[in-house]
């Protein structure tokens, strides 16, 4: 089976298939209430569109990578009965669907930009959308190693979310843009992208393909 069928197969999984659906429902409600009203001149609905959008994309990676980060070694992709998966398989194609969400969603930002003429420059929301969801894709995995266990579940759901409002405090009571994926696509912030750069990095360790004859890599 080609790369593209199963990664089109992971994106029609119920979990994903859902999230998909969820986002986009989130992407329409967020342009219809703050699109302007006839009498507006200036639409700002970018301003806040462009944000929930890459906040969303870091916490479904940073979700989906503590998922992977705390199951084992090999596993099974479609249930109870289907041939189980090298976990660097699974993470990769998890990772892969995480990223056609990236794109299914960007017209809506660039909707939301029309007539906004934000100050940030164009290319920048757009890098950093997939960097954000591969660099907290990359600290999700680092979150389920530390959490892999019988509990592991349970911990993951009180840990993901406490996690990521952990970073988004630090950083506005610091007054910065080191990984706020809140105010990462609002304005160019070198610190921001040299950090989503090194989680990435654990990420695509994740997912690369292992020596043929070391099976153990991909653990």
């Amino acid at each position: 089976m080609s790369l593209l069928a199963q990664v089109a197969g992971r994106l029609q999984r119920n979990d994903l298939a859902q999230v998909v659906a969820l986002f986009l429902a989130v992407m329409v409600v967020a342009i219809t209430v703050n699109w302007p009203d006839g009498g507006a001149r200036v639409n700002e609905s970018w301003f806040a569109v462009a944000p929930l959008r890459n906040s969303l994309l870091a916490f479904l990676g940073l979700a989906y990578g503590a998922q992977h980060g705390a199951q084992p070694a090999r596993q099974d992709p479609n249930g109870a009965g289907a041939t189980a998966l090298p976990k660097a398989l699974s993470v990769r194609l998890t990772w892969l669907a995480l990223l056609v969400i990236v794109l299914l969603t960007w017209p809506f930002e660039l909707t939301a930009q029309a007539g906004s003429y934000p100050a940030t420059p164009g290319y920048w929301p757009a890098l950093v959308a997939p960097l954000t969801l591969t660099g907290f894709f990359g600290l999700g995995l680092l979150l389920g190693r530390l959490v892999r266990g019988p509990y592991s579940g349970v911990l993951l759901l009180i840990t993901v979310p406490a996690l990521l409002a952990g970073l988004v405090w630090t950083d506005f009571a610091f007054d910065l843009v080191i990984v706020n994926p809140w105010a990462g696509p609002l304005a160019v912030a070198p610190a921001y992208l040299a950090a989503m750069v090194v989680l990435s990095l654990v990420t695509l360790l994740a997912v690369r393909t292992p020596a043929r004859g070391n099976p153990a890599a991909s653990a």
